[in-house]
């Protein structure tokens, strides 16, 4: 989800261009001596700062040559990229790098990109990522927004990222839905799969049998939707700890297809205003739906909670 950006995100982001730049480091006011302490007490101590501030970064880098050393790879451990000068991500904490941010840092300093390890990439700009990608190939953690468009090239750069997290449509890279191949090296080290894909395509139900050929996934979502295709996916995946249906029902009373669903406290049904700021969310913090919905099994699992209590509502 898009909203037009405000005064203070455009700010923001101007400030992480001008600042992740900047080479000269700003003296303190009153002439005085900064104080010392301990190297190692002195970078963790910012270290956490930045963690919890991320928009404080570009500031942070000014303190001193030594601070801009420890924290720069911090700037691009999360890359959010869209060209969308116009606009930013829903309640996202950090700012958006367009091409005129972005493209500069790959020609001159390219290995600070070796830092990244979460990139959220928005459908309007996937035509760029074939630029991004071969210069993060450290991504753990992808998150495509939907495109109904099949993208064959960048799908080949996505397979060479040791992603362990993915969250976006499989039917655009790999063609349709029905050619999704689970035994693909891209699932190979795959523990978190969010599936973005719509059931307005045939598939067969040897697609959902086929789930465990995931070797790693124990964290499955998908839209709620395919609620039909939930039964077969905890039957024959006794390794998943979580399967989340994105979706609550919009009237009173169990949906179609039900069942006997809320036997299984591995399943829950939870909405997201904004899949993009959920995920932007877990790379700062880990409080993801992911981590919501563990937590929300474990009460149910130690009946804190009704066990039979599916519907995560927040």
């Amino acid at each position: 989800m898009h909203v037009m950006a405000t005064n203070a995100d455009k700010t923001l982001t101007a400030q992480w261009s001008a600042m992740a730049h900047a080479q000269t480091i700003l003296p303190f006011m009153d002439g005085s001596q900064p104080p010392v302490l301990p190297s190692e007490l002195e970078r963790e101590i910012f270290e956490i700062a930045a963690r919890s501030r991320p928009q404080s970064v570009p500031r942070f880098l000014l303190v001193a040559r030594h601070v801009k050393s420890w924290l720069e790879p911090l700037l691009y451990e999360t890359i959010i990229f869209d060209d969308q000068a116009s606009s930013l991500l829903g309640g996202l904490e950090r700012p958006i790098l367009s091409k005129d941010i972005l493209f500069p840092i790959l020609h001159s300093r390219p290995q600070l990109l070796n830092h990244a390890r979460n990139l959220l990439l928005p459908f309007s700009s996937f035509d760029d990522g074939h630029l991004i990608l071969p210069h993060c190939q450290r991504i753990e953690n992808l998150c495509l927004s939907i495109s109904y468009k099949a993208h064959p090239h960048l799908f080949s750069l996505v397979l060479t990222l040791p992603l362990k997290r993915f969250y976006g449509a499989l039917g655009p890279l790999f063609g349709s839905l029905p050619r999704v191949d689970l035994t693909h090296q891209f699932f190979g080290q795959i523990t978190h799969l969010g599936l973005c894909d719509y059931p307005c395509e045939i598939v067969d139900s040897e697609f959902w049998s086929g789930l465990p050929l995931i070797p790693n996934l124990t964290h499955f979502s998908l839209d709620s939707a395919w609620l039909d295709a939930f039964p077969a996916v905890l039957r024959t995946c006794p390794s998943l700890r979580v399967l989340v249906g994105i979706g609550l029902p919009m009237y009173e009373g169990p949906p179609p297809g039900l069942g006997t669903l809320p036997n299984d406290p591995r399943f829950v049904m939870m909405d997201l205003s904004s899949e993009d700021s959920d995920w932007q969310i877990g790379t700062r913090t880990g409080n993801d739906y992911w981590a919501r919905a563990e937590n929300f099994i474990a009460k149910r699992k130690a009946g804190v909670i009704d066990p039979l209590q599916y519907q995560l509502k927040e």
